[in-house]
């Protein structure tokens, strides 16, 4: 299955309705390309899910990822309960993760509920066996909306975080005007 991923179009939408895999309703964003690899290799049961399927397909431009540390889940005597960058457990993990139809895909805001995805330590999480491949290296960069507010930290947030068998291919990092772009690979 491929996903495409093209913010210029004018039908592009990251609406829950868009399964992504149609080249004339493409999704606005890389991370909810990334929510519905995730979704597409899930199955119920141990030591069964379908890896190596999905390919998210960069149209050329520039795209944004918001790699903020996102939410965790903590079990309170039984119920799942999501846990903010702040360390705050108060709402239920189903209220917090549940994606509708006014949810806020909007990668310009700060409330948007697709950072609550990420990764505790920051990046966003990339489902095993996905890839995401550019269409043209010199015309498709990602840009990270969070570099990291703590200096202290030797390290800034991660693009991405992976888990073991993804690939990505022909996508420049878009890094400041007055520096070279780098390849990720």
């Amino acid at each position: 299955m491929c996903v495409q991923k093209d913010q210029n179009d004018l039908d592009a939408t990251d609406g829950i309705e868009n399964q992504g895999n149609s080249l004339t309703k493409p999704f606005k964003t890389i991370q909810r390309a990334l929510i519905e690899s995730a979704r597409f290799s899930y199955l119920r049961g141990n030591d069964n899910d379908l890896v190596e399927r999905t390919t998210i397909l960069l149209f050329p431009g520039e795209h944004i990822v918001d790699n903020r540390p996102g939410y965790g889940i903590k079990n309170e005597s039984g119920v799942a309960k999501a846990v903010t960058p702040a360390g705050d457990s108060s709402a239920g993990a189903i209220n917090t993760f549940t994606l509708t139809l006014n949810s806020n895909f909007d990668l310009t805001q700060e409330d948007n509920i697709l950072y609550k995805f990420n990764s505790v330590h920051g990046g966003v999480v990339v489902p095993r066996g996905t890839s995401i491949v550019g269409l043209d290296l010199r015309k498709t960069k990602i840009r990270k909306a969070c570099l990291g507010k703590n200096t202290t930290i030797v390290y800034r947030y991660f693009y991405f975080k992976s888990s073991s068998i993804n690939k990505f291919l022909t996508v420049r990092e878009g890094v400041e005007p007055s520096s070279p772009a780098r390849n990720i690979s």
